[in-house]
């Protein structure tokens, strides 16, 4: 019988076989001691006590309600920025201040061939005729009233037909309406103010013929009276404007005379 190296025993099948299943309820014992030792801390781990990880649609869901509870910019408007909102907002409270001007000024503005630009606060000015680009611009200031601004329209509007239908020989006859010099230049330095001008003032008795007293400010001659209005709105009228602006001038002189 062949002996086994290192052992120094003869072989035994039975006793073999003895041995490896004492190996085993060794193993089994260890492994029971080293769970019953662990105890809590891998309780966890027991049938049932695995703690469910949440589905894709909660955890979509708790993030909906956050956002719900929590709103964003978006949300709290409906779906819009809140600054698009507020752009928009200004936008449109702006187109119906433009509109609330022009229906003022009883003008057929499109004629004298000017674009008009509603613009913000220009230090130093409130509005200005562009004459290179045929623009009127009107600087608005917050807290300007519709009508304030309107005159500002109307006084660059008379700028503007003053540009288009007054020549040498019309310039010197409104000096001789007005009162004022005959040698008196005309117009001011560029960007001036030009209150104190002829030029200005047919701007601003322009303005009054169409929204009557309240702002005027030329300092070459006082508000036209009652008798003047008829004769001044009469002169500015030309055959390039029509009969009916002519009237609408002239009535709104009147009125505005009283």
């Amino acid at each position: 019988m062949p002996v086994i190296p290192d052992l120094g025993i003869l072989p035994c099948r039975a006793g073999i076989t003895h041995l490896i299943y004492r190996k085993r309820s060794l193993h089994i014992s260890l492994l029971l001691v080293g769970l019953l030792l662990a105890g809590p801390r891998l309780s966890a781990f027991a049938p049932g006590r695995v703690k469910p990880k949440p589905a894709a649609g909660d955890a979509r869901a708790m993030r909906a309600r956050t956002e719900v509870e929590v709103p964003s910019e978006t949300a709290a408007v409906g779906g819009a920025n809140l600054s698009s909102v507020k752009e928009a907002r200004e936008t449109v409270l702006q187109q119906r201040r433009d509109a609330e001007v022009f229906a003022m000024i009883r003008f057929c503005r499109e004629r004298l061939g000017y674009d008009i630009a509603f613009l913000g606060p220009r230090v130093g000015y409130r509005a200005m005729t562009l004459t290179n680009s045929r623009r009127i611009e009107i600087y608005m200031r917050p807290g300007d009233s519709a009508r304030l601004q309107a005159y500002d329209l109307a006084h660059e509007l008379g700028h503007a037909f003053d540009l288009e239908h007054n020549n040498a020989e019309r310039r010197r006859r409104w000096r001789e309406l007005r009162g004022i010099p005959l040698s008196t230049p005309w117009f001011a330095c560029n960007r001036c103010p030009d209150y104190g001008t002829p030029a200005g003032d047919f701007a601003e008795t322009f303005a009054f013929l169409l929204l009557g007293p309240g702002n005027y400010r030329s300092t070459m001659a006082l508000p036209p009276t009652r008798e003047q209005v008829q004769e001044l709105a009469a002169f500015c009228q030309t055959e390039r404007m029509g009969e009916n602006r002519g009237e609408v001038i002239t009535g709104t002189g009147d009125e505005a005379a009283r």
